[in-house]
């Protein structure tokens, strides 16, 4: 169970987890990707600057997740349940002076480290809002990234509201996020029943 600063917790740890895209791979004394550098704009805000590589991870979506709702039992005991959300993310690759390659082998190299680690460690989440009151690190079930295959319409549509050229992208799912309620419920009192005795009338002493 979380707070409201669950959404922004996801994505910083999903940031970074991909900012060891700078460092060598193990046997590698340098790299052409030490200058990547990543983000978390808006297409249109991304990629503007072509004097280092960039990463850029986009919240484009986010969907009530019917699955979720049965994670939370206090829904059977008469509470009103958690908000249940699935968070979907476009990583987005650029590589220095519009290098493809190196676009490209910083999708593998991304990739490779959500697949190796799927889901976000609770340790990852506390240190992601050091600072604040969120509370995601403590929830039972964990959040993992899974990729998201996106419908080439849905991809042009994106783009196509940002009026920017497509890049290099591939699209992940979050999922599932418990958001607990901004003001604890109120219980209602249970109103007392007036009991009638047999042979008397309502009112009377019993």
């Amino acid at each position: 169970m979380s707070n409201s600063l669950a959404v922004a917790a996801v994505t910083t740890v999903i940031r970074n987890r991909l900012s060891v895209l700078a460092t060598p791979l193990t046997g590698e004394t340098t790299t052409d990707l030490s200058d990547t550098q990543v983000t978390t704009l808006p297409p249109d805000k991304a990629g503007q600057q072509e004097d280092h590589s960039q990463v850029n991870v986009f919240l484009y979506q986010v969907q009530p997740s019917a699955p979720g709702r049965n994670l939370d039992s206090r829904g059977q005991a008469g509470r009103k349940p958690a908000l249940a959300i699935e968070l979907f993310y476009l990583l987005t690759f650029y590589g220095r002076n519009s290098s493809e390659l190196l676009a490209q082998r910083l999708l593998g190299r991304a990739m490779s480290i959500i697949h190796s680690q799927p889901s976000l460690e609770p340790a990852e989440l506390q240190e992601a809002m050091r600072g604040t009151v969120s509370n995601l690190h403590l929830g039972v079930d964990r959040v993992r990234l899974t990729p998201h295959v996106m419908p080439n319409e849905e991809m042009v549509r994106l783009w196509g509201t940002f009026q920017v050229k497509y890049r290099l992208s591939v699209a992940y799912r979050a999922a599932i996020l418990l958001i607990d309620h901004e003001h604890p419920a109120v219980e209602q009192p249970v109103p007392s029943q007036v009991r009638v005795a047999v042979g008397t009338t309502p009112g009377a002493a019993l």
